[in-house]
């Protein structure tokens, strides 16, 4: 049964949280001058990681106080053939990846891609160590906490209103909404990892696969394009001796 608290938290989900995304972070890295970007990049990691991680123990402290089964979040793990098939497939494609990382220039290779993709997102990616060691922090706490709010307490709670595979797609939409601030192509982008990662839960059973597979995606980005932008910087640095 829904109560109250269950609404306020899928608006703050659904609207607030996206309006927050849209009208900030980006904008403000956009008009920060360049020397006081490395700062404003760091601050707003750190509000992502204490939003999320916010939102996130919320949501588990009105599910401990309502009573309600864990295995309604996802947070139970009962081994089944879908959830190991996709479990080693992750396995794999992080054995894969990795392994194709740490090949020579694979780095500027895989970020030159990544560069067409996201374009003007570069300036949101770490740049430095130190932004290197806080955007870990804040891909792991999505893989954790966005899996949990998006996939776990959202399809969960609009189910109570449609069916499974609606509430995943509408799931998804609200997942792509949250990242309009990277444009239409990567909000809609969002929005079609959003049912893969829905479909990945309601095949599974469990968010675990989901917070792998989301976690490490976000950890790949972010080293890779730590390693380009350093090696750049350094680059850039004996140019000029």
């Amino acid at each position: 049964m829904l109560t109250p608290l269950d609404h306020v938290l899928f608006v703050v989900l659904a609207v607030l949280l996206p309006l927050r995304g849209a009208t900030t972070g980006l904008r403000r890295l956009e008009r920060a001058p360049e020397p006081e970007r490395p700062r404003v990049r760091v601050g707003l990691y750190r509000q992502v990681i204490a939003v999320q991680w916010t939102l996130a123990i919320a949501t588990l402290a009105l599910w401990l106080a309502t009573h309600r089964d864990s295995s309604a979040l996802g947070l139970t793990l009962r081994p089944n053939g879908a959830l190991i098939g996709i479990l080693a497939g992750v396995v794999v494609v992080i054995l894969i990846v990795v392994r194709q990382s740490s090949a020579p220039g694979a780095a500027d290779e895989i970020w030159a891609q990544l560069r067409r993709r996201i374009g003007h997102l570069e300036l949101m990616m770490p740049h430095t160590p130190l932004e290197r060691s806080w955007f870990r922090a804040v891909a792991i706490t999505a893989g954790v906490c966005e899996e949990l709010l998006s996939r776990g307490f959202v399809i969960w709670y609009l189910e109570h209103w449609v069916g499974l595979v609606p509430a995943i797609g509408a799931s998804a939409i609200v997942f792509g909404i949250g990242h309009l601030y990277q444009g239409p192509r990567g909000a809609a982008q969002a929005a079609l990892a959003g049912v893969f990662l829905g479909a990945v839960y309601a095949l599974s059973g469990s968010l675990l696969p989901g917070v792998l597979i989301h976690g490490f995606m976000d950890l790949h980005a972010g080293e890779v394009s730590a390693v380009v932008f350093m090696r750049e910087a350094e680059r850039a640095s004996e140019s000029t001796m």
